[in-house]
Parts: C-alpha cells; structure tokens; sequence
C-alpha cells in the first residue's frame, strides 16, 4: 500500500512538472509573440497580462496595464468596436480579423485587426486577444484609392478640356476658311472684268491669318500633351523652357541654375521629372503667394535632382503630411513609380521646398 501510494506521489509530481514546463513554453510564447497580445477576465474586464509587443506599440509599461481595464487606458478610441467585437465573442466564442482603432498612450490612433478566443486560465474564464496592426497598409490603400479617384478626375478634366478647345477654336477656324472659301469660289465664278479681285486678295489674306492661328493652337495642344523639347534636346532643356513658359505667364520672377552635365536618364524617369515640375510649379502659382521662385539642377553618382524652393507662405505640417493632398500624393506617387522620392519641406512663412530625386541610369 505505501509503495502504491509513493508511485501515485511520484506520477503527480511528474504531471505537475510536466504542466510547469508547459505553462513556462507558454508564457515565454506569449512573451515573445511579434504581434500584440493581451489577456483580460471577463468577468472584471481587467488585464490580467500584456506581453512586450503590446507595450511596445501601446506605450503602457506592464505595471500601468495590468489591473486596470480598457476602459480606464482610453484605448478604444470607438466604443461602438468594443460592443460589436464582445457581442460576437458571447455568440460565435472566437474572432477573427476583426478590425478596430485603438488609442494609443501619446494619444496616437491605430487601425488593428483582432483575433479574440475565450481560454481557462486558473479556472478564469478569460479572453486572449491578438493584434495585428494594419494601419500603414490601410493608409497606402486609401491613398491608392485617392490617387486613382485624382487620375480618372484629371483625365476627365484634360479630355474635357482639349475636346473644348479642339471645338472651340480649330473647329470654328475650319469652319471660317469654310466659309471663306465658298466665298471665294462664288466671287470668282462671278467675276468678269477682275473687279472682285481686291475682295478676294482680302479674304485670302484673312485666310492666311486664321491658319497661321490656327497653327499656333495645334502645336500648344501637342505641346502640352507632350513637350517636343523634352523628345529633341532633353530633360534639362524641357525644364528650362517650362520654367520660361511658367514665368512669362505667372508674372513671377524665376531663377535658374543648372549644375549638371549630360545626364542619362530613361524616357519614364524624365518624363516623371518633368511632370512633377510641373506640378510643383501649379502649387507656387495657386498656394503659395510668392513672388521668386529658384529652381536648381543637379546630380552626384547615383541620382539626378531638382530642387524648387519658393519665397512664399510656406508649407504647414499639416498640410506637409495630409495624406489626402492629391497635389502632393500625385508628385510622390510618380517618383516611386520611376524608383525615386520626392521630399517636401518648409514652414509657415519661410517658403517651401521640393526636392525631387531620380536614379540615374537609361
């Protein structure tokens, strides 16, 4: 019997040992997890314990989080999450990506997507939450969608415009030398003594004008859709020619410097280049209320650059990092596409300054 009984005594301290050493594997799991989690009671809503990620990206030290409750941390930012994502734990017992904003201690929201299982903990029933944190992957798709919404709006814009001009002045130039033909074509074949000469000379001569105009019209369309100079002598004087075209139209005063020799760049990367000047330049012109604007070039081993400073109001922060600025999106956007960046700077009252970056290379 007393030997019976030591086996039984030897079995349980194995057992004992054994969950020990399960519970340790656990609790180091739990601690080292890469992605936020935290367990609470149910019944009291407390935490009962958060692992290093979750001090990490909350900012509450382990002592400031254990023992009190969401609640009192402010750390849902929605309260109407925190009632839906209980309400399908008491229904379904488990959840899965649910996603939610959390506040963090700087007062910093973040969008996280839970997963939330009931487990037994000491006979607690508790809830072990997993988080994974989406919000730079949410903010870059509302700004993909952004930008798409910006690029179907400005090729609408663009169509709309060209067709208006394109009706506008070349269809009612076509129509006048219409016009002016038939007129020809009837007073000649009335003319007998050559009197009507004169008139007619007249409207050749009026002709003549309306397709020089006309001319005129067609290569500023071509040349807006696409600048022939940035096809026949390159990145550097297509800038040039923008920036005189910029200041013989806005008035304002711009200074030129170029630092660079030949410079290699593929047709997308200086066509990206070009059109981002020109974009830089629209801001200037409908933000800024400067009245200089200095715009430089230049290159090291790597990359080319332009950079396009104004003496205007300057950039806000706000405004710096606003993420639904289309302008400033658009600019960014094109960079990347082409493997470079765009770095905007300033502040209120000190001008702005755009630093574009390419790669060099064909």
């Amino acid at each position: 019997m007393a030997a019976y009984l030591a086996g039984i005594a030897i079995e349980r301290a194995r057992s004992e040992r054994a969950h020990q050493e399960v519970d340790e594997r656990y609790r180091s799991l739990f601690e080292s997890h890469p992605h936020p989690m935290w367990i609470y009671d149910v019944r009291t809503l407390r935490f009962l314990a958060v692992n290093d990620s979750f001090i990490t990206m909350t900012g509450y030290p382990r002592e400031e989080a254990v023992g009190h409750t969401a609640l009192e941390l402010n750390l849902w930012p929605n309260p109407e999450d925190r009632r839906r994502v209980m309400e399908r734990v008491k229904k379904e017992s488990r959840v899965r990506d649910f996603e939610a904003g959390i506040r963090l201690k700087n007062g910093e929201e973040r969008i996280l997507l839970l997963s939330v299982e009931k487990i037994e903990l000491d006979g607690q029933i508790c809830l072990l939450h997993v988080a994974n944190d989406v919000t730079d992957r949410k903010r870059a798709e509302d700004s993909l969608r952004a930008l798409s919404g910006r690029m179907n709006h400005a090729r609408e814009e663009e169509g709309t415009r060209i067709a208006r001009e394109i009706h506008d002045e070349l269809g009612g130039a076509l129509t006048g030398l219409k016009w002016d033909l038939e007129k020809i074509n009837k007073t000649l074949s009335n003319a007998g003594n050559g009197s009507h000469l004169p008139d007619v000379l007249q409207r050749i001569s009026t002709m003549t004008t309306t397709i020089e105009t006309t001319i005129n019209t067609v290569r500023r369309l071509a040349s807006e859709l696409r600048p022939g100079v940035l096809d026949d002598l390159g990145l550097v004087a297509a800038i040039e020619w923008q920036i005189e075209q910029f200041q013989m139209r806005s008035g304002l005063k711009c200074h030129w410097t170029n630092n660079t020799d030949e410079i290699q760049l593929t047709r997308e990367r200086a066509t990206a280049v070009f059109r981002i000047l020109q974009e830089i330049l629209t801001n200037v012109l409908r933000h800024a209320n400067a009245s200089n604007v200095f715009v430089k070039l230049s290159h090291d081993k790597q990359c080319f650059e332009l950079e396009v400073k104004d003496d205007g109001q300057g950039i806000t922060e706000s405004e710096r990092m606003n993420s639904r600025s289309l302008g400033l999106l658009g600019m960014k956007e094109r960079a990347l596409l082409v493997g470079g960046e765009v770095k905007i700077t300033g502040s209120p009252g000190a001008g702005t300054c755009v630093l574009v970056r390419v790669p060099l290379g064909s």
